[in-house]
């Protein structure tokens, strides 16, 4: 998850970002809640364009750490794996992602200040198609 970002006129405060471990593509969705319905609802956008992951490794964030989202995973066999928040290199992949996404993001929000609260969701895909 990257953010808070300032709400723009379509509410959006978070990015939340996943990044596949054998290809490397980066996958990222403005969001407004941070609950783990719409975690689950970002992976069901993924799986029905690539299919079930055999594991999932996330961090220990509320809306991953659930048991809506754990009942979800054990219903389709999928194992998770939380990041240990103490051991940053198991997550750097991730962290490194988020990054690039931000850096990407950055000079593209300070190029015009007045329409920066909501130009993080305009500029998104741009960002994304630079990174892969």
């Amino acid at each position: 998850m990257v953010g808070p970002f300032k709400t723009g006129r379509s509410g959006f405060t978070h990015l939340l970002v996943a990044v596949d471990k054998f290809t490397k593509w980066i996958e990222a969705k403005p969001i407004k809640n941070l609950d783990s319905s719409t975690a689950i609802s970002f992976i069901r956008e993924l799986i029905f364009r690539y299919g079930f992951p055999h594991s999932i490794i996330t961090d220990n964030g509320s809306n991953f750490d659930s048991d809506e989202f754990r009942a979800f995973w054990a219903s389709q066999g999928t194992r998770v794996d939380y990041a240990c928040v103490a051991h940053p290199q198991s997550n750097g992949q991730a962290e490194r992602a988020n990054g690039l996404i931000l850096q990407g993001l950055k000079p593209r929000l300070m190029r015009d200040l007045k329409h920066a609260a909501g130009a993080c969701v305009t500029e998104l895909p741009s960002v994304l198609w630079g990174l892969r």
